[in-house]
């Protein structure tokens, strides 16, 4: 018997339900050899909810921590049908970090990979073989919102995760808006790579849930593989961040037919990323949004409208509410995180030009004060994305022998272009805007959910592997 205290609330697990009744026997997720119709999901998840009902505990946070992506998003829609709160911890964060994370917003019930010992004082209920639910006993439980159906994890600003609660009507209310823009729908056959403790993968393969379609990824970062699942799966949509997309257009002998929308996020596309995209998936659109945890999609725009104004991202979704006080970005909207319809920010910086589109400059702390002049990470990075020997780039600043900030630039690419690559940007940058040290590595560290490692590239620096 499942938990009734949710009054009414929707989620994805009732969804994933409704889908089972009209298309029981279409394919809905296909991951590294596993497949599963909407029934065969539904009946795995009601099997897990019964489990997780056995431990008898009162509506709270459940924290999902396993590796594979099919467990994290079936454990997720079982927590809900289960009448829980389910939060998809990321994969980088270390056992120590999880603790701090689990202790700091009081939640006490875990579904983990094996009998890891996360909390000190603990019980134990076996779901599948391998998998737990673990109970740290005798704590307080923290506070969550009663209308909220799942728990987001960000780290914002900063590097430690901040725990945020959403609704299921944030994301669910926003998919037909989003879909007329990206195109999904009943037959589309969408391929994800990774894990789905990147929100943006979640929200996807959610959307595609509602819709009726089917997911297709793999975790292996082997743009081969991908390859082969694309051309093999006659896959319409491509949801990868720039960087992922970088890698797989390298590989790419040849033009694919089948893909009719690529999607992407998270990180800026240069010049070269999308005439690349558009050669080679050529009855394709690529669409670029720009969002946030918090904030949901903001903004989109195209790859065409990308050529023309590589610093845009272009025109506000429908329904959403942005204005800009003192260069910072806020957002209003009824999609956003709870509280909703107040106004957010994720401390981005921008304006809006003469068309209404919006110019975006990076977060606050990448606005960097250079010999007195505001220097933005952005604009640079921007730039050096359109020399075709910056396969891709990170800047970082750092603090010179004399005591000034000054910047260094981390390229994927060949040593020896480093004095093109200098020629190119004095004709294109202020003085202070030069990066005054540059790195070359064969591809940059990133996280499992694609954003660039900063603490493994200061490692690299201080063992001097460049």
């Amino acid at each position: 018997m499942y938990n009734d205290q949710t009054n009414g609330i929707i989620n994805f697990a009732d969804i994933l339900e409704n889908q089972k009744d009209r298309r029981g026997d279409s394919p809905f997720l296909s991951w590294d050899g596993y497949s599963c119709t909407y029934g065969e999901a539904q009946a795995y998840v009601k099997s897990q909810a019964d489990g997780i009902s056995k431990a008898e505990i009162r509506r709270t946070v459940v924290a999902i921590q396993v590796k594979d992506p099919v467990k994290q998003i079936l454990f997720f829609l079982a927590v809900q049908k289960a009448g829980h709160i389910p939060v998809l911890i990321h994969e980088y964060l270390h056992k120590q970090e999880l603790r701090e994370f689990l202790a700091r917003y009081q939640i006490n019930t875990v579904i983990a990979e094996g009998q890891e010992k996360i909390f000190d004082r603990r019980k134990e209920t076996s779901l599948e073989e391998g998998y737990f639910l673990l109970q740290d006993v005798g704590k307080e439980e923290g506070e969550f919102p009663m209308a909220a159906c799942m728990g987001v994890m960000t780290s914002g600003s900063t590097s430690v995760p901040k725990l945020l609660f959403r609704t299921a009507e944030s994301w669910a209310g926003f998919f037909p808006i989003q879909d007329r823009v990206f195109g999904i729908t009943p037959e589309s056959r969408i391929f994800i790579q990774g894990s789905f403790g990147f929100t943006g993968n979640l929200n996807i393969a959610l959307d595609v849930l509602c819709a009726g379609g089917n997911v297709k990824g793999t975790s292996f970062l082997k743009p081969s593989l991908w390859e082969q699942i694309i051309r093999e799966n006659g896959i319409s949509h491509i949801y990868l961040i720039p960087s992922k997309l970088r890698i797989l257009v390298k590989r790419l002998p040849s033009a694919v037919l089948s893909v009719v929308m690529i999607l992407s996020g998270s990180q800026s596309m240069n010049d070269q990323l999308v005439h690349s995209l558009y050669r080679l998936f050529p009855n394709s659109e690529v669409i670029l949004y720009y969002g946030s945890t918090e904030l949901n999609y903001v903004s989109w725009i195209s790859g065409r409208e990308i050529l023309m104004q590589p610093h845009s991202v272009g025109r506000i979704f429908p329904g959403i509410q942005a204005v800009v006080k003192q260069e910072e970005i806020f957002v209003k909207s009824p999609y956003t995180v709870l509280p909703a319809g107040q106004f957010w920010t994720s401390g981005d910086m921008g304006y809006f030009d003469s068309r209404g589109f919006l110019i975006f400059q990076g977060r606050k702390q990448d606005i960097y004060n250079i010999k007195g002049n505001q220097v933005s990470k952005s604009k640079i990075l921007g730039i050096m994305g359109q020399h075709p020997c910056c396969r891709d780039v990170e800047i970082m600043p750092f603090q010179s022998d004399n005591g000034e900030t000054r910047l260094e630039a981390f390229i994927e690419g060949e040593a020896g272009s480093k004095t093109e690559i200098q020629r190119f940007l004095e004709t294109r940058l202020h003085l202070w805007e030069m990066p005054v040290r540059f790195f070359f590595l064969s591809s940059l560290p990133r996280t499992s959910t694609g954003k660039v490692d900063y603490r493994a590239l200061r490692n690299l620096q201080e063992k001097g592997q460049f």
